[in-house]
């Protein structure tokens, strides 16, 4: 790749992530709430285990007082469904709102451009990446708030209370982590160009199959 194009697709990435920021910031309401998510998780996937593993290690004490533990199972279980289940419901309507604000920019470009400008282009990859936009927002909402911010911060909180308790087991579990996320990124990098060659061909088919369409009309 050239550096004039990777310049090229440089810029795009950052004019589009513009635009979605644009449309995001309209709804900071439901950005903030959709942060309940992650943390709802976070405290799914850390804290109930953590209070699990605390009540099965005091079983098998005689006379070991389990009500706190017990307690804290409860609390953290009730807290953990309420936030993942408010956060959920923000980041869909995060999605739905600025979804339709971005449809809605990508067509009125579309219909603000000359009579030339149509003639000279497929309609079919018009519409296509019409429809792409948005979607593309979907999945980068997606792969932060689900994704991104729930790992990051399962990895954080877990790995705090294990050095707390045992810092050479935290410290073993930092490096197998750190093995699996470069082994991850690395592999995410070669296949890059695979799902970059599956992306166009599909687009190239719907925009065929949009444009048979028109002309059978």
């Amino acid at each position: 790749m050239s550096e004039k194009t990777r310049a090229k697709q440089e810029l795009h990435v950052k004019d589009t992530l513009r635009i979605f920021w644009q449309a995001m910031i309209k709804n900071r309401k439901e950005s903030w709430w959709a942060l309940l998510y992650p943390i709802g998780m976070v405290i799914i996937s850390v804290a109930v285990p953590f209070y699990i593993g605390r009540i099965l290690a005091n079983i098998s004490t005689p006379g070991a007082n389990m009500r706190t533990y017990l307690t804290m199972l409860a609390i953290s279980s009730v807290v953990g469904v309420i936030f993942s289940r408010a956060g959920i419901v923000n980041l869909f309507a995060l999605h739905a709102k600025t979804m339709a604000d971005l449809q809605h920019r990508a067509l009125d470009a579309l219909l603000r451009r000359s009579v030339g400008f149509h003639n000279n282009r497929v309609s079919g990859k018009l519409v296509s990446d019409a429809i792409d936009l948005p979607q593309s927002f979907t999945h980068m909402m997606n792969a932060a708030y689900m994704g991104g911010l729930t790992l990051v911060l399962t990895l954080i909180v877990g790995l705090t209370v294990v050095f707390i308790h045992s810092w050479m087991l935290g410290l073993a579990l930092l490096v197998i982590v750190g093995t699996i996320l470069t082994w991850a990124y690395i592999e995410s990098g070669t296949r890059s160009a695979l799902r970059r060659q599956r992306l166009i061909a599909t687009k190239n088919v719907t925009a065929h199959l949009s444009d048979v369409i028109v002309n059978a009309q």
